[in-house]
């Protein structure tokens, strides 16, 4: 599995994509994927296998949202070896994870926005922030 990480980075990957996206997808293999599945062979690589070490990523404190960029790398690399004829099946893609859940954040009301404006307006790190705050709002 190392090996053909390997080749699917230099090979596949890098002519393929952005510098930026490669440089994600080489990290996520040298930092997790080549340590934790590298040893196994490709052709023997199961959906249990992929699922332990996943939720053994969980289990170790990474973010969901980690987990899930871990997978989409190696389900990305496994396509590829899909398509290549070394596998049968994608286990990256049978995997389960936890669903990824987003920070619901909402805007400030407007009495909040002015009082960051009041707060912020002595501090002579944030320049803009007087003629900020000197605005008058318009009504609607």
């Amino acid at each position: 599995m190392g090996e053909y990480l390997d080749y699917w980075l230099a090979e596949v990957a890098r002519p393929a994509v952005r510098p930026t996206t490669y440089a994600k997808h080489e990290t996520m293999v040298r930092l997790y994927l080549r340590p934790g599945l590298g040893r196994h062979r490709l052709d023997r690589l199961s959906v249990s296998i992929v699922q332990v070490y996943l939720n053994g990523r969980i289990a170790a404190g990474d973010s969901p949202a980690k987990v899930h960029a871990i997978r989409m790398v190696l389900g990305a690399a496994l396509t590829r070896a899909m398509r290549e004829e070394l596998i049968q099946r994608n286990p990256a893609r049978l995997a389960t994870l936890p669903p990824l859940t987003g920070a619901r954040h909402a805007p400030w009301s407007a009495a909040e926005a002015r009082r960051f404006l009041a707060a912020a307006r002595a501090d002579p790190a944030v320049p803009g922030v007087r003629a900020l705050a000197a605005v008058r709002p318009t009504p609607w």
